[in-house]
């Protein structure tokens, strides 16, 4: 047993983290998956129907109160604004609670048209209204502690509403005489009781709570997203609120309950490829902007691991279009990795890039690109990208004075040291003493340099809304 501590207290922050965020995101469904029998017997399949009705319009208007504030431009301010990360945060829970008092004067000015869309009262829209706000006020809090990797109170607070939530709702559907509005209202006074707590500590340690500067990056950032974030919890939760106006509650509440059992196991298998933050990249930034393998000299990034053949093109009218897409793969495909290429090596200070159009495929769009860039330095770099190589190269490599790194498909780094930088190699190494040393770049490589080799296996596809936003932020303000 002590063996077994001992290896866990060895292993990096992060992967400590990723096992409790995975055990976290089980233990919740897990709960969910034990509750959701008892609601069945609870409620009737119209009351479960409207129950279900109730989630889905929270988390559709969630997107307008709260304009998903707690996402990607929350993550990157964090970083950008590393400095300032108090006053940051606490601007963003001013905003979002500034957000949350509009919303609830638009409510009072036309509740009457507002409760005859939604068919919820006029108390369980408030409800609805305080739960959005107190949800993306937590969820602020913990994308902070995700990002230190402060992950014991974040799963302790998570928890404890997971499991006090649905425990008091069963308590207050036995009691309300209307029991829909009981449960939801038990969610509600949880995450007031559990989540203000750790919210009033980062709404009031970061001094400043209004920043009209941090505000207007906010608002630049997510406005223009909403159409997306609306598109994406609409195709998740207007069929429940199709069934319940076309056929009627009970039917909704079948639905509703097929709905959630499927759910809960995407969500755990989910949970498996996502809980390791994407922390790779962050190591790697770390190392070089550290200078601890000396400065830029070379980089290269070929990534042609995005084979489309012409069926995914005919596929949708809109596809590979400059008005459907506005671009081909350095919009649609790779602006991950030239994203990070570019946050992680530097902005080089010249440019050229060799972009064919239609290549090898029937589209006017560039899914061929060979970037060549120089640094201010003197280092140079290039970035390859295809959409027509069936095989596929994903693979990064970034040479210092100091050493290498390397990333293949973008999962395991490799980091070697060197033991004298290579300016000193060069400048004492005899031709016997490189003969001993290297035969093909291998042979003596342990008296050269130190490897260190670590992996990662977070999801690319969840970082397509974080690029998007970079680009839309870069474009209106030029950040």
């Amino acid at each position: 047993m002590n063996g077994l501590i001992k290896k866990y207290d060895s292993l990096p922050k992060q992967l400590r983290a990723s096992f409790w965020y995975l055990i976290c995101n089980f233990l919740q469904k897990a709960v969910a998956v034990i509750f959701t029998p008892i609601f069945t017997r609870l409620l009737t399949t119209q009351e479960y129907g409207h129950y279900g009705i109730f989630n889905s319009w929270d988390l559709i208007i969630s997107v307008f109160v709260t304009l998903n504030l707690s996402y990607g431009v929350f993550t990157q301010g964090m970083v950008k604004n590393s400095g300032d990360r108090k006053s940051f945060a606490a601007s963003f829970q001013g905003l979002t609670f500034v957000l949350f008092c509009i919303w609830i004067f638009i409510y009072i000015l036309f509740h009457v048209n507002l409760n005859r869309m939604t068919g919820l009262s006029t108390r369980e829209m408030l409800v609805m209204l305080g739960s959005s706000w107190t949800s993306a006020a937590y969820g602020l809090w913990a994308a902070e502690q995700r990002i230190d990797y402060h992950y014991r109170k974040l799963i302790l607070t998570t928890l404890t509403a997971a499991i006090c939530g649905p425990s008091l709702g069963v308590v207050f559907v036995n009691i309300f005489p209307d029991r829909v509005f009981g449960r939801v209202f038990a969610t509600f006074i949880v995450n007031v009781l559990v989540y203000m707590g750790p919210v009033f500590s980062q709404f009031f340690n970061g001094g400043k709570i209004i920043n009209t500067r941090y505000w207007r990056y906010a608002l630049l950032f997510n406005i223009p997203l909403i159409p997306h974030y609306l598109s994406q919890t609409l195709l998740s939760n207007s069929d429940r609120i199709m069934i319940e106006k076309m056929a009627g509650s009970s039917e909704s509440g079948i639905y509703n309950l097929a709905y959630s059992v499927a759910v809960t196991m995407i969500f755990f298998n989910s949970a498996l490829l996502q809980t390791i933050h994407p922390w790779l990249y962050q190591k790697i930034k770390e190392i070089v902007a550290s200078g601890e393998l000396g400065e830029l000299r070379r980089t290269s990034w070929i990534i042609n691991s995005w084979w489309r053949p012409d069926s995914y093109y005919r596929q949708s009218d809109w596809r590979a279009t400059w008005g459907g897409e506005g671009g081909g793969v350095l919009v649609n495909q790779a602006p991950h990795q030239l994203d990070l290429w570019q946050w992680i090596c530097g902005v080089p200070n010249k440019v050229y890039a060799k972009c064919l159009y239609g290549c090898h495929r029937d589209i006017v769009v560039e899914n061929d690109v060979t970037v060549v860039t120089e640094y201010p330095n003197g280092a140079t770099g290039s970035f390859i990208t295809c959409t027509h190589d069936p095989i596929g190269t994903d693979r990064l490599e970034i040479d210092l004075k100091g050493g290498k790194i390397v990333v293949d498909g973008s999962a395991k780094a490799t980091v070697y040291r060197l033991k004298k930088d290579e300016d000193e190699l060069n400048a004492s190494l005899s031709m016997g003493e490189l003969s001993r040393l290297t035969s093909g770049n291998s042979a003596g490589a342990n008296e050269l340099y130190t490897i260190e080799e670590f992996e990662n296996t977070d999801g690319w596809g969840l970082q397509h809304v974080t690029v998007m936003e970079n680009f839309a932020l870069h474009v209106l303000k030029g950040e």
